[in-house]
């Protein structure tokens, strides 16, 4: 659905809710309503489960990306189970993603090693524990620290760190002449909470800002 088709339809809405003429919006402000609404759609499908049947993950496809990475470089700190040093990720974070769904190594071997995230005492408390150790069929430790995962393997050489994510919905946001990317099965409900935020911003004010800020991460 293309923004001229969403704005008409908000507008039809809330004439008949409001039994009154739309507020006089630009499109601009149509704009920053659309996306805000787009956005707090995206959330709540998130906060649900992108695996939480197939609507959820139809609904947001076009937003979930994984990218891989491949450059590293030896920890001065962290060893494998092996005794061997970790790796950590000498690469730059595509800042796009700001919700993971999934992340794994791939190995010569072995196309898909899962990652579990462990805290740097979990690490130092399981390490040498043969039941809870990394391996590949639990699958292999992650610690993130300021923003740069170390891979902490059985001796296992890693060849990708794959991330599997959903890219920001306001970096495709709705504005005049632009379709919305998400799937169909959710223009409507973009639609609905558009006009629940077009309603606010007439009425509460302070409410709008406060709910568009809320859900602006």
């Amino acid at each position: 659905m293309i923004f001229a088709e969403m704005r008409t339809e908000v507008e039809i809405l809330y004439e008949f809710v409001n039994s009154n003429a739309a507020p006089g919006f630009t499109d601009a402000e149509w704009g920053t309503i659309f996306t805000a609404a787009q956005r707090r759609i995206v959330l709540k499908i998130l906060a649900d489960g992108v695996a939480n049947g197939a609507f959820n993950r139809l609904a947001i496809e076009a937003l979930i990306k994984t990218i891989q990475y491949n450059t590293w470089t030896t920890s001065t700190y962290y060893l494998n189970t092996d005794g061997t040093a970790a790796k950590e990720l000498d690469d730059t974070f595509d800042v796009t993603l700001f919700w993971i769904l999934d992340e794994y190594v791939t190995s010569s071997t072995y196309p898909r090693i899962p990652l579990k995230t462990i805290t740097f005492e979990e690490y130092q408390a399981n390490l040498s524990n043969p039941f809870k150790k990394p391996d590949l069929l639990e699958g292999f430790w992650v610690i993130h620290k300021t923003g740069v995962p170390t891979i902490i393997t059985d001796g296992t050489t890693i060849l990708l760190y794959n991330i599997v994510g959903v890219e920001h919905p306001d970096n495709y946001a709705i504005a005049s002449g632009s379709d919305c990317v998400l799937n169909e099965s959710v223009h409507s409900l973009i639609v609905a909470d558009a006009m629940k935020l077009a309603r606010m911003s007439v009425n509460d004010a302070e409410g709008f800002q406060i709910a568009v800020a809320a859900d602006a991460i």
